[in-house]
C-alpha cells in the first residue's frame, strides 16, 4: 500500500498568529494611507470644524448660562404653576429663562464692548503715542543716576539710540514694502470678523434651541445608553457622566464669576487712587485670573510694566495691590465661589496647566483643571475598587506611615518594620533586663 498523503491541520496557535499579522498588515497600509492624505484630511478636517463652528459656539454658550438658566426655572415655574396649568406654566417659564439668560449674557458681551473695549483702545493709543516722552525721562534718569560716571550714560544712550534707529530702518525696510500685505491681511481680519459675527448670531440661535430643548437631549442620550448596555453598566455610566458635569460645570461658571468680580474691584481700586490704563489693566487682569495658579503672574507682569512706564511708584503700589487681592481671591473670595468643584490636589493643577498649555495655549490652561480633575476622579475609584476586591482600605492615611507594608495574606496593613525610636526603646529594655540578670544578691547580716 502506498503511502497516504497527510491532511495539513492549521493548529489554533497558528490561526492566531496569522489573523494577528494580517491585521497587522491592514493597520500598517491604513497608517501609510492617513499620512499620505494627512494635508488634503487636515483641509477637510478644517472646512468641518468651521461648518460645525456655529454649534460649537451656542453648545458653549449654552453651557455656560446653563447654570442661570436653571435657577429662573426653578425659583419661576412653581410661582407660575399657582395661576396656570402646570404644562402650560412649564412652557411659558422656559421661554422667560431663556429670554432672560439670552439678554443678560448679551448684555455683559455689550457692555464690554460699549465701555471697555474703547477705553482699552484709548489705553494703548496713549500709551505708543507717549513712548517717545517716556524715552525722553528715561534718558534724563539715567543722566542723573549716571552723572558721576559720564561713560557709562553715553554708553546707555548710544544704546537706546541705536534700538531707536533699528525701529526706524525696520519700519523702512520691512513695513513700508509690506503696506499692500497689510492692506490685505487687514481686508482678511475684516472678512473674518463679519464671518465671527454671523457664527456669533447663529450661536445665539443654536444656545436658545439647546436650552429649551435640554431635557429632551438628556432624555435620548440616556435611552441610547440603556439600549446598548445592561441596566448596571448603564447606571454607571449616566452616573460618570453627571459627575462630569458636575467638575466642569461647577470649575468654569465659578471660575468665570470669580474673574468677573477680581476685574470690577481692580477697576474700582485703580480708579480711586487714579492710576494709570486703570480699564485695560483690569481687563487683563480679569481675563489672566480664569487661569487658576499662573493667572495672577501672568496678568500682573505686562500690567506693572505697563504703569512703570508712566510712574515707577505707582507700579509698586500695583504689584502690592495684586498681592493683597490674590491673597484674598486664593483665601476667601475664590473658595466661596468654587468650592471643591473639582478635588484635585495642587501639584496635579500646577501638571495639568503646565501640560495643557503647553498643548492648547490659553484654552488648555482653561479648561485643563476640569480635565485633569475628571481623570483624577476615574483613576482614584478604579484605585479604590482594586483594593476592595482585594479587602484593603481605600484611605491613603493609611499607607502614610514609613515601614508599613501590606501583609501577603490580604490581612489589614501591618507594620513589618520597626522605626528607629522603638528600635532604640527596645534597646534600652534589653540592656536593663540584661543588668538585672548580671546582678548578685547579698545576703544581709543578721544581728
Amino acid at each position: 500500500m502506498g503511502d497516504k498523503k497527510k491532511k495539513f491541520h492549521l493548529t489554533s496557535l497558528q490561526i492566531t498568529w496569522g489573523a494577528t499579522a494580517f491585521l497587522t498588515s491592514i493597520c500598517c497600509i491604513l497608517f501609510s494611507l492617513f499620512l499620505i492624505n494627512l494635508p488634503a484630511m487636515q483641509e477637510v478636517a478644517g472646512k468641518i470644524v468651521s461648518a460645525v463652528m456655529p454649534a460649537v459656539m451656542g453648545g458653549a454658550m449654552a453651557y455656560l448660562l446653563l447654570p442661570l438658566y436653571n435657577g429662573i426655572c426653578r425659583r419661576l415655574i412653581p410661582r407660575l404653576e399657582k395661576s396656570m396649568e402646570p404644562l402650560a406654566a412649564r412652557r411659558l417659564g422656559k421661554l422667560i429663562s431663556t429670554v432672560l439668560s439670552v439678554l443678560t449674557l448679551l448684555s455683559v458681551v455689550t457692555v464690554m464692548m460699549v465701555m471697555a473695549v474703547p477705553q482699552v483702545i484709548d489705553s494703548i493709543t496713549s500709551l505708543v503715542a507717549s513712548m517717545p516722552a517716556t524715552v525722553n525721562r528715561l534718558e534724563e534718569f539715567l543722566n542723573d543716576m549716571l552723572r558721576d560716571h559720564p561713560e557709562f550714560s553715553d554708553q546707555l544712550i548710544l544704546g537706546i539710540n541705536s534700538v531707536e534707529s533699528n525701529m526706524n530702518d525696520m519700519v523702512t525696510t520691512y513695513v513700508t514694502p509690506s503696506l499692500q500685505s497689510i492692506v490685505t491681511n487687514i481686508t482678511q481680519s475684516v472678512i473674518g470678523f463679519v464671518k465671527m459675527l454671523f457664527n456669533l448670531i447663529i450661536g445665539v440661535i443654536v444656545c436658545v434651541y439647546l436650552l429649551n430643548i435640554k431635557e429632551t437631549f438628556s432624555a435620548q442620550g440616556k435611552k441610547l445608553i440603556y439600549s446598548m448596555m445592561k441596566p448596571e453598566h448603564a447606571n454607571v455610566v449616566v452616573e460618570d457622566v453627571h459627575e462630569i458635569h458636575k467638575i466642569f460645570s461647577g470649575f468654569i461658571s465659578g471660575k468665570i464669576i470669580d474673574s468677573l468680580i477680581i476685574g470690577a474691584i481692580t477697576f474700582v481700586v485703580l480708579t480711586l487712587v487714579k492710576m494709570p490704563y486703570a480699564t485695560m489693566i483690569s481687563v487683563i487682569v480679569g481675563i489672566t485670573n480664569v487661569i487658576p495658579f499662573f493667572g495672577p503672574f501672568i496678568g500682573a507682569v505686562p500690567s506693572f510694566v505697563i504703569i512703570l512706564t508712566v510712574s515707577p511708584i505707582k507700579s509698586l503700589y500695583f504689584i502690592i495691590y495684586i498681592i493683597i487681592i490674590q491673597t484674598i481671591d486664593g483665601n476667601i473670595l475664590g473658595p466661596k465661589i468654587l468650592g471643591d468643584s473639582t478635588g484635585l490636589p495642587s501639584i496635579w493643577v500646577l501638571f495639568s496647566i503646565l501640560l495643557f498649555g503647553g498643548l492648547f495655549g490659553f484654552i488648555g490652561m482653561v479648561l485643563g483643571v476640569p480635565v485633569m480633575a475628571t481623570i483624577y476622579f476615574f483613576v482614584s475609584r478604579v484605585v479604590n475598587r482594586k483594593l476592595e476586591s482585594k479587602g484593603l482600605g481605600g484611605d491613603s492615611m493609611d499607607y502614610f506611615k514609613p515601614g508599613v507594608m501590606v501583609d501577603p495574606n490580604g490581612e489589614p496593613l501591618a507594620e513589618m518594620f520597626v522605626s528607629a525610636e522603638a528600635g532604640t526603646e527596645a534597646d534600652a529594655g534589653d540592656e536593663e533586663r540584661d543588668a538585672g540578670d548580671g546582678e548578685e544578691t547579698v545576703p544581709e547580716n543578721e544581728d
